[in-house]
């Protein structure tokens, strides 16, 4: 039976025939089946791929009857497992929790509403974000005129990651 308020006739009879009836509203209420970690568009998170720009991943905990029927938001303990440590979540208890990733590796997002009824997303695999520090080493040395010089180029991400090296196929000497 569904949840809703339900209005029962109930038949009473004796021998003689007597017939008496009497209506009974009688209110059904959900019960909590089953909890499901999901973006805010109500897409449960299953397997996925993210950079560590992404610093504002949101996930929602809302639980659900037998029937798979919304219920609503549920407050929820949170946290990151895994054995690469990618990032952290604001761990509450609270609906909502913010994914943060610094770090390049896998892991998943648990949610714990009781001992009960717990959710873990499918799992998150976090790869470098785009370069915004490019470093030259040397940065200064001498050189005399018939001898040659290795640089180095390294790449790095807004948390300081190490990007793989993009090659560099012009290079420009600049002064005398």
């Amino acid at each position: 039976m569904q949840a809703g308020i339900y209005d029962i006739t109930f038949y009473a009879t004796d021998d003689s025939l007597v017939v008496d009836s009497e209506v009974v509203s009688i209110t059904v209420e959900s019960v909590l089946d089953h909890i499901q970690v999901e973006r805010q568009d109500g897409v449960e998170i299953d397997d996925m791929l993210l950079s560590t720009d992404d610093d504002l991943t949101e996930l929602y905990c809302r639980g659900y009857d037998s029937i798979n029927a919304l219920l609503g938001s549920v407050p929820a303990m949170w946290s990151l497992i895994g054995s690469d440590s990618i990032g952290a979540v604001l761990t509450g208890p609270d609906s909502l929790t913010t994914l943060s990733l610094d770090q390049v590796g896998t892991g998943q997002v648990t949610a714990q509403y009781s001992a009960s009824f717990v959710d873990t997303t499918g799992t998150i695999t976090c790869v470098v974000g785009d370069p915004v520090t490019v470093e030259v080493l040397p940065d200064s040395v001498e050189v005399s005129a018939d001898s040659t010089l290795v640089f180095t180029v390294n790449y790095y991400d807004a948390d300081g990651n190490s990007i793989i090296p993009i090659p560099i196929t012009l290079w420009e000497v600049i002064g005398g």
